[in-house]
């Protein structure tokens, strides 16, 4: 894992994202990517500069938005991180993940504040469209967090087609010396056996290595009260899930549970793309 992409809009739960993309990367030795999305009424990027002083009131937000991510390049470098800052005249999700494969990006991390967070990053509930695009691992941070007390809560009913991104997961949890523990939330209709999810979980065990911490399965009325009361007792929780990424009459008729999350826990979350 050797670049970070740290999407911003400069909020407070964005300053919190780069102060957390900062210690991952001096933990990891990576290289850190700030990036902020905006629009503007003209084609700013084939103007001449002649053309661009005619635009005062766009030329200034410009100024204003590189000022921003150079001090966020600041922080970085004075941590001894290599970082680089680029500019999107695009608040469209859908070109991020070639502009994730031309960086040549391992992890996403950016800060929510749960449906409102990052309004002037993307349209719509910023964070939920990112982890619906992203084909890379992202990082949601809702507050604050200690790397040097992480714990992550890998909520499955651990079929096998979640287990190559848990792989990508363990990795990380790696590199930052981060516990695992594996949850299922039964809701106790329509479900799998309990037995069988046990019986899934073995794999997932033996994936995780030394990094797993123990096996837990929580009894809730719908996955969200599970995976909140199950997170209460963990102190530097980071829940973390695969998602198909659905769109279109897919994701209308089977939703986004990682979507939900992200929206209504005020936990921070790892979204993993099957």
């Amino acid at each position: 894992m050797k670049k970070i992409l740290v999407l911003t809009d400069f909020s407070d739960s964005a300053q919190n994202a780069a102060q957390m993309a900062v210690q991952i990367a001096k933990k990891i030795d990576a290289e850190i990517l700030f990036l902020h999305c905006t629009e503007v009424p003209i084609d700013w990027l084939t103007m001449t500069e002649g053309n661009k002083a005619i635009y005062t009131d766009v030329k200034e937000k410009v100024n204003h938005i590189h000022g921003e991510l150079n001090a966020l390049v600041k922080i970085a470098d004075q941590e001894g991180i290599e970082a680089k800052h680029s500019v999107g005249f695009n608040k469209d999700t859908t070109h991020l993940n070639e502009y994730m494969e031309k960086n040549e990006i391992d992890l996403v991390v950016m800060g929510s504040t749960g449906a409102y967070g990052l309004k002037e990053l993307f349209s719509g509930s910023n964070s939920q469209q990112v982890v619906r695009h992203s084909e890379v691992p992202v990082l949601i941070i809702k507050e604050p967090l200690d790397i040097s007390n992480m714990q992550i809560v890998f909520v499955s009913d651990f079929e096998a087609e979640i287990l190559p991104p848990f792989k990508k997961m363990v990795t990380l949890a790696k590199a930052l010396d981060a516990k695992i523990h594996l949850i299922h939330v039964d809701i106790g209709e329509f479900g799998m056996h309990i037995w069988q999810v046990e019986k899934n979980m073995q794999a997932f065990v033996s994936a995780a290595g030394e990094q797993f911490a123990d096996t837990f399965v929580v009894h809730a009325f719908n996955v969200e009260e599970g995976v909140d009361k199950y997170c209460e007792k963990k102190e530097g929780a980071i829940i973390c899930m695969a998602t198909h990424g659905r769109t279109g009459i897919s994701r209308l008729i089977k939703g986004s549970l990682t979507e939900q999350l992200v929206k209504h826990l005020d936990v921070s979350l790892i979204s993993l793309h099957i």
